[in-house]
């Protein structure tokens, strides 16, 4: 009665989006252990914020998941839609815990703030020199824009095949972007775990690339989460310009460029039809644009600055070009200094952004 009765009025079954925002919390208080774990390792005080943060974390995701009995677990297109919104609010407030009792002793409106900018890969940051943080803290913020890069529901659909049933289908449409939501096979955990298979092989290729440069090897895995996410958190507050390294640049410029196109085509290229990326209408004017704008950007910075340097005029342009339209927001020196022609097609391209269906 109760089932019918919820189906026929149109309420919003919230004990089964209560049990489902239980599973959600659980995955993330997992998450929570690779920083106390990093901690751990270079002896910071920052475990022990850690380790509090992952428990209760924890608590709060199994008492919702255990206590809550709905009698119809199924999630229409409604509840979806609102566990989609609700997860980014209650992801941020209790991935802002370690923030808030950790080292760098934020407020809870500075805390709320990191950690949403962290999960929605908007990359801003109140933090004015982040080698000044412990390096659990480091991680912990490129871990939530690699979580949030690809979607925490989709990740939650793969490990949880329980979800499946109970309106998966409705889950990925509500966290996918675009206009169409292609699923690469009938169950949609499936779907779900070669989206996140190739976005982990592609964060584990990207970290083994920037290892073999200049840059270290923590600072490696922080830069490859928040590359393959186009989020933009780096361990130094020069960004990307702190190595002054060219091979750095261009391996970065190739994964952010790789993490502005839909996941969905990547895979379906991988498995064997690349036509259907070079196809992709949405591919093609992505690629154009960047082509364009950065012609553009070279003959500018040719024009406008005294430059002869050919990686500044080439290589830095093509950086700052897809840094920016696929939301990344990296940085390899002063592009104010290119003139007003580059800032006014900087921030046109934001407006742009990447691919439907990409992390950016």
């Amino acid at each position: 009665m109760r089932q019918s009765h919820i189906h026929k009025t149109g309420l919003i079954n919230f004990p089964v989006l209560l049990k489902v925002v239980g599973w959600l919390l659980i995955v993330e208080s997992a998450f929570l252990i690779v920083p106390f774990i990093t901690s751990l390792i270079y002896m910071e005080p920052d475990a022990v914020p850690f380790l509090g943060s992952a428990a209760v974390t924890a608590i709060a995701g199994v008492l919702l998941n255990q206590c809550i009995h709905p009698r119809s677990k199924s999630l229409r297109k409604r509840e979806s839609v609102l566990v989609t919104s609700l997860t980014w609010i209650v992801f941020s407030i209790f991935g802002m815990l370690p923030f808030i009792f950790g080292s760098p002793d934020m407020s809870v409106s500075d805390g709320f703030f990191e950690a949403m900018s962290g999960f929605t890969t908007t990359g801003v940051s109140i933090v004015a020199d982040p080698a000044t943080l412990s390096h659990g803290i480091l991680i912990w913020r490129s871990m939530m824009q690699w979580i949030g890069g690809l979607g925490i529901i989709l990740f939650t659909l793969a490990v949880i095949p329980m979800l499946n049933s109970a309106g998966g289908v409705h889950l990925y449409n509500s966290e996918v972007t675009g206009i169409t939501h292609d699923k690469l096979t009938p169950r949609i955990s499936s779907t779900a775990k070669r989206l996140w298979g190739i976005y982990l092989i592609l964060t584990i290729a990207l970290t083994f690339l920037l290892w073999l440069g200049p840059m270290g090897f923590f600072d490696s895995i922080c830069h490859s989460l928040s590359t393959v996410s186009t989020g933009g958190f780096s361990t130094d507050a020069a960004s990307i310009g702190a190595w002054d390294s060219t091979y750095i640049t261009i391996v970065i410029t190739v994964f952010m460029f790789i993490g502005g196109i839909n996941f969905t085509l990547m895979v379906k290229a991988l498995s064997g039809s690349g036509r259907m990326l070079t196809a992709n209408e949405v591919f093609r004017v992505y690629c154009k644009v960047i082509v364009v704008t950065t012609i553009i950007f070279i003959a500018l910075i040719a024009l406008y600055t005294s430059s002869t340097d050919f990686a500044t005029i080439t290589v830095d342009a093509l950086f700052q070009v897809i840094s920016t339209i696929t939301s990344t927001g990296y940085a390899n020196g002063d592009y104010t200094k290119w003139g007003p022609g580059c800032m006014m097609i900087i921030l046109l391209l934001m407006f742009v952004g990447g691919c439907a269906g990409s992390t950016s």
